[in-house]
């Protein structure tokens, strides 16, 4: 698996192709060579092709890895996904009696945040979670300061001023369940509880 492809030096790109062209490597200081069946996984977060037009890649090596090409949508554009993911990263490899499970408020900072670092991030983020946190509830302020204040800051710009004065407690209580199912994007199971 190799990651961040047009990173790398334009010698070792020139060897790479020549292996996958021809299957055949040497040991590093050796003089005899050696075949090798191999597959190769490359990543990267940028388009490989503008990066062989800014003569940051090889073009013969990015054909040569080009066979299937696979394009993920970045974690902010599927926010749907965060929920899973972060309790899979949270509780992954973990008994059943050492599992945790995320606060409302905690759930609502992870999907308003922007995520640069992708899936790597929300999982560093849950690990640096689950150490934390004492109990079996990961809370908001055991989250990473970035997504904290990422949370603080669209939580203010979406602020709303409401005047109480002429309100019963009934429509206090109406207002704050139709608020809290429209933020939970219409889960009723979510929002009961």
């Amino acid at each position: 698996f190799i990651e961040n492809l047009h990173m790398m030096p334009a010698s070792l790109q020139l060897r790479l192709t020549q292996f996958l062209k021809n299957a055949v490597a040497s040991r590093v200081g050796a003089q005899s060579l050696y075949k090798s069946n191999v597959r190769f996984f490359a990543a990267s977060s940028k388009s490989l092709a503008n990066e062989v037009e800014n003569s940051h890649l090889r073009e013969d090596l990015f054909y040569a890895l080009a066979t299937m090409s696979i394009q993920l949508p970045a974690l902010r554009e599927h926010r749907e996904d965060i929920e899973t993911l972060a309790h899979y990263f949270l509780n992954h490899g973990k008994t059943t009696d050492k599992q945790k499970s995320l606060s409302p408020s905690a759930l609502k900072s992870l999907i308003d945040y922007h995520w640069p670092g992708n899936i790597r991030e929300l999982q560093n983020v849950m690990e640096r979670a689950y150490i934390l946190s004492d109990g079996p509830i990961i809370e908001k302020d055991h989250l990473a300061d970035s997504v904290v204040a990422s949370h603080v800051e669209v939580k203010e710009e979406s602020k709303e001023e409401i005047d109480f004065a002429e309100m019963t407690l009934e429509e206090l209580e109406k207002r704050h369940i139709v608020f809290t199912l429209n933020h939970l994007s219409g889960n009723k199971t979510k929002t009961a509880k």
